[in-house]
Parts: C-alpha cells; sequence; structure tokens
C-alpha cells in the first residue's frame, strides 16, 4: 500500500473538505490526466463510498463529497497504465 503524499504530482485539494474534493495530477505538465483514470473512495471502514472513471481529457476532477460523514478517507487512484496511489483525505 503506497500512500501518497508528496512523492509525486497528484494533488486532492482542499484537503481537509467539506463538500467537493478536487483530483488534479500533471505528470507531463500539460495540465490534463495521462489517459483514463479510475477513482474510487473509501471510507476507514473499509467500504467503497464513491467512484467514477474519467477520460483523461480532464485538467482536475471534482468529487461531490455531501452525505459523507466526517473523518478520514481514502483516496486509490487508478491510472490506464496500472499504476495505483492512495491519497489520505479528510471530511470535516
Amino acid at each position: 500500500l503506497l500512500l501518497t503524499e508528496k512523492q509525486d504530482s497528484w494533488k486532492a485539494y482542499p484537503n481537509p473538505f467539506e463538500f467537493e474534493l478536487y483530483l488534479e495530477n500533471t505528470p507531463t505538465g500539460s495540465g490534463l490526466m495521462d489517459g483514463p483514470t479510475y477513482t474510487e473512495l473509501y471510507n476507514l471502514g473499509g467500504q467503497l463510498v464513491y467512484t467514477a472513471q474519467f477520460s483523461g481529457s480532464e485538467k482536475s476532477l471534482k468529487i461531490n463529497t455531501t452525505g459523507l460523514d466526517s473523518g478520514l478517507y481514502l483516496l486509490k487512484i487508478i491510472q490506464m497504465d496500472g499504476n495505483t496511489r492512495y491519497l489520505r483525505v479528510v471530511r470535516k
């Protein structure tokens, strides 16, 4: 399990978040996602509470977090090349 903080260019902001969470990656400097990206958000109980697939043409991804309880979550990012990253995020 790789918990990514500042090792690469993935960012989740704001953190802590309230109603919306944004995900951004600029590995090539182009400002676009590097191919299709799958995103999953898990609570600390291991339950999947959010999932989405994005085409790769977005500069950032907006995740609606309305209805989530306060607490710590793991954001799983699965890229087209098979690389997987985890970011810790906190819901206020």
